[in-house]
C-alpha cells in the first residue's frame, strides 16, 4: 500500500474485502467521508454518576469492554458493578451475598465469570453473569487460607484461576469445572517473597507472579495441572515489580517495576525467558503498569501517574513514540480487546477508564509512520469528543 491515502469528503461508504467498521472517540472533529487515522492517545471517559467514596484497590473491566468491576474494601458495598453504553458507564444493581471487603477482582476470558478477592469472610467469591445479572456461585470447598490480595483467570479457556494470598503458601491455584471451583493441591515450589500481580500467557503454558521483593519474579510452566518452577532468568528485574504482560503470541513479557531501568522486556524460546535489550529511551520514573495492545505492536507504558509512554515493537526492538497528546494516569491496567483500558488514580474516584485510541483528521498522512494503528474514513460527521463508526481498511499489524 501507498505512503498516504485519499478519500473524497463526503462519498459514499464503500466497503472493500478487509474493513471493518468500528466506533471510536474523536480527537479532531470529522465530516462524513472524511480520511482518518487512529494512535494510541488515551481520552478519559466521564466518571460513572454512582461511584463509591472510598478507595479503589482494583478496577478491571471485561474481555469485551462492556462491564467494569471496581473493588472498595472499605466501603459498603465493597464491590461495584457497572455496564458500559457508549462513553458512559451505569451502575448495575448489588447481587445478593457480596463479598464483605472487596480488594481485588478478575474477569474470565468470556466474560461469564467473575472472581472476587475478599479480605474477610470465604476470602474468595465467584460470581456468573447473565445478562446483566450476577449471581454468586457456592463457596469452593476449600477456601484460600488467607485474604486474597490478586487474581486472575486463564485468558484462553478459564480452566484456572491463579489467587495471591496474603500469607503462606503465597500462591493458591483453583481449576474451573462448569460453575464448580475446585482448589489445587499447593505447589511445591512456593514464591519467595509475598506476590503483586500475576498473569498468564494467552496460551495458557505459563504463569508469572510478579512479587514485592527479590528476585521479583517467578515463572512456572503449566503441566497437566502442575505448575513447575523454571530456573530464574539470568537477569532479573530490579525492583517491585508493578505489572505484567504479555503479547498475544506469548512470545514477549513486559514487566514493569520500581527502579532504574523501571521496564525490562523479555523474550521468550521454549522455557528460556531472555532480557532484551533495554529500549533507547526508557521511562524516567517507577513505572506502574504495562499493556500490550490486543494485536502485540504496541506496548504502553504507566509512568507512575506521569502520563503515559508508547512503544512500538519492530522485531525484538521497542522504539519509543511521541507522548500522547492526552493526560493519562493510571496503576494496575486494565485493557479490553476493543480498546478500553481500566487504571486506579490517586483521586475520587480512585478510578478511570480510557478509550485507548483516538481519530485523527488526516487528509494525507503516511500509512508508514510508526505511530499509525489503523487508518480509514468516517462513516459520520462528529466534532471533538464524540464517538463515531469509522470503516478501517488499513492496519499496522
Amino acid at each position: 500500500m501507498g505512503e498516504a491515502f485519499i478519500v473524497r469528503r463526503g462519498s459514499p461508504a464503500f466497503k472493500f474485502p478487509g474493513q471493518t467498521e468500528e466506533s471510536h472517540f474523536l480527537w479532531d472533529g470529522v465530516g462524513k467521508g472524511s480520511p482518518v487515522i487512529l494512535k494510541i492517545n488515551p481520552i478519559k471517559l466521564p466518571n460513572p454518576s454512582v461511584v463509591s467514596p472510598e478507595i479503589c484497590y482494583e478496577a478491571a473491566l471485561d474481555p469485551n469492554g462492556d462491564y467494569l468491576a471496581t473493588a472498595h474494601p472499605d466501603g459498603t458495598p465493597s464491590l461495584y458493578l457497572y455496564k458500559r453504553n457508549g462513553n458512559t458507564f451505569t451502575k448495575l444493581p448489588d447481587p445478593s451475598n457480596l463479598p464483605v471487603s472487596a480488594q481485588s477482582v478478575a474477569w474470565s476470558h468470556n466474560s461469564t465469570y467473575l472472581v472476587v478477592g475478599d479480605m474477610v469472610g470465604s476470602k474468595i467469591a465467584f460470581f456468573k453473569r447473565n445478562g446483566d445479572s450476577f449471581t454468586r456461585l457456592s463457596n469452593p470447598s476449600s477456601l484460600p487460607s488467607q485474604p486474597v490480595t490478586a487474581a486472575v483467570f486463564d485468558p484462553a479457556y478459564s480452566a484456572y484461576v491463579a489467587t495471591a494470598v496474603d500469607g503462606a503458601p503465597r500462591l493458591e491455584i483453583y481449576q474451573r469445572s462448569g460453575d464448580t471451583f475446585s482448589k489445587l493441591t499447593n505447589i511445591s515450589t512456593i514464591p519467595s517473597a509475598s506476590i503483586r500481580c500475576l498473569s498468564f500467557d494467552p496460551s495458557v503454558g505459563y504463569l508469572v507472579v510478579g512479587m514485592y521483593s527479590s528476585p521479583f519474579i517467578h515463572i512456572y510452566k503449566i503441566v497437566g495441572d502442575s505448575f513447575i518452577q523454571l530456573s530464574n532468568p539470568s537477569t532479573l528485574p530490579t525492583g517491585t515489580v508493578m505489572g505484567l504482560s504479555w503479547d498475544p503470541t506469548s512470545t514477549y513479557l513486559a514487566v514493569a517495576h520500581l527502579n532504574s531501568p523501571y521496564l525490562t522486556i523479555y523474550k521468550r524460546s521454549g522455557d528460556t525467558f531472555t532480557k532484551l535489550p533495554n529500549p533507547s529511551e526508557l521511562p524516567e520514573v517507577h513505572t506502574a503498569g504495562a499493556v500490550f495492545d490486543p494485536f502485540g505492536s504496541f506496548l504502553m507504558v504507566s509512568r507512575n501517574y506521569g502520563g503515559m509512554m508508547v512503544y512500538r515493537r519492530i522485531g525484538d526492538t521497542f522504539v519509543k513514540l511521541p507522548d500522547p497528546q492526552s493526560s493519562f494516569s493510571g496503576d494496575k491496567l486494565s485493557l479490553s480487546k476493543n480498546g478500553f483500558l481500566a487504571g486506579l488514580t490517586p483521586s475520587n474516584p480512585y478510578f478511570a477508564v480510557y478509550a485507548v485510541n483516538s481519530v485523527f483528521n488526516a487528509p494525507t498522512y503516511s500509512l508508514t509512520a510508526p505511530d499509525v494503528c489503523k487508518a480509514g474514513y468516517a462513516l459520520e460527521a462528529g466534532i471533538e469528543g464524540d464517538y463515531k463508526k469509522i470503516m478501517v481498511f488499513f492496519r499496522a499489524f
